[in-house]
């Protein structure tokens, strides 16, 4: 014991010298390589790796928007896990502040890219489709808007109009940073005939037996989708509006007249109804050239498989659900009852 006291009296200097410096670097080694730049940070940073872009310019840019401390501890942790540099993949990536330049590395070389979803609700038509885009924070409306205008995009997707309006698949898609509007159009009309055919084997065959085209069911589903929120009773309108094209009555369906009114303010009125346009199936007979929305799937199945019914006329009772008639007298009746004096429901 007495020796070790002997040898610490003679080299103690010596080992404080030694230490402090040590306890200093290690310090310094900690507080910029190994700790987070603020610890205390809750809220995430979304931050983008840019295609071909190099270690450096990746890690001073980290340093830049605060999310670590020194950009040298990027360069030298990759550096540490032999070829982490090659490994990181082009994308946006939520980091925080309080991740260690570690855990950043690590999130940039797992692929887990953020994703931005877009909800497309049934019944949504291509005027609501900019504003549901702009959402994801990936395009603005105005280049959503040229996009789905963009008649070049239209014919490389065959589609039969000026807009993508029917083809536009009712479901929710996931988008990464950097998207243009035209590419997530496209991804959209043609994830969404997969989709499509996956829930509806069959359907263009259904379609042709029906001798209807593809193109004509969507107009027909978008033209029920918009007539009715009832699940059950979709068939049952279907069934009207087949009954009514067999005979080559019109199809006199509100909804196709408001879709081709401009700014149209929600009261519509007889001098609209007597109104021609190519949307008015109150003077047309047939179906509409285009569809009027973009039909769930719901909608689409009901078109295909109509009710077996002799309906030809339907009014509304107020609630969502809907009279059935079979012939005129006994529709007017039911109009009467349900629309004109509400004290006789």
């Amino acid at each position: 014991m007495k020796s070790f006291f002997v040898f610490l009296g003679r080299y103690g200097v010596y080992f404080l010298i030694f230490l402090i410096p040590a306890l200093a670097t290690y310090s310094w080694f900690q507080k910029n390589f190994l700790s987070p730049f603020d610890s205390k940070a809750t809220e995430s940073v979304f931050f983008e790796v840019p295609k071909g872009a190099t270690l450096n310019t990746i890690a001073d840019e980290l340093e830049k928007r605060g999310i670590i401390r020194w950009h040298y501890s990027m360069i030298y942790m990759s550096k540490l896990r032999s070829g982490g540099a090659n490994r990181i993949i082009a994308g946006e990536y939520e980091l925080s502040p309080s991740m260690t330049p570690t855990t950043v590395l690590d999130v940039l070389v797992s692929g887990k890219i953020v994703q931005h979803a877009l909800t497309i609700p049934e019944g949504t038509t291509v005027a609501d489709l900019p504003k549901l885009m702009v959402k994801t924070t990936l395009v603005t409306e105005e280049e959503a808007q040229q996009a789905i205008r963009d008649r070049s995009l239209l014919v490389q997707l065959s589609i039969p109009a000026l807009t993508p309006e029917g083809y536009i698949y009712p479901e929710t898609y996931n988008f990464s940073r950097p998207t243009k509007a035209q590419d997530m159009i496209i991804r959209i009309v043609e994830e969404g005939r997969k989709n499509l055919d996956l829930a509806l084997n069959g359907w263009k065959e259904r379609a042709s037996q029906l001798g209807y085209t593809p193109h004509q069911v969507l107009v027909l589903a978008s033209i029920i989708e918009k007539e009715t929120g009832q699940k059950g009773e979709r068939d049952i309108i279907s069934s009207v509006f087949h009954n009514r094209l067999r005979i080559d009555m019109p199809l006199q369906s509100d909804p196709t007249v408001i879709y081709g009114i401009a700014d149209f303010n929600g009261n519509l009125t007889k001098e609209q109804l007597q109104t021609p346009g190519p949307y008015n199936t109150y003077l047309n007979k047939g179906l509409p050239p285009t569809p009027i929305c973009n039909p769930g799937i719901e909608s689409i199945k009901a078109a295909l498989y109509p009710a077996d019914t002799d309906y030809l006329y339907f009014v509304g009772k107020g609630n969502g659900a809907h009279y059935f008639s079979k012939t005129y007298k006994e529709h007017q009746r039911a109009v009467m009852t349900y629309q004109q004096v509400p004290a006789l429901r």
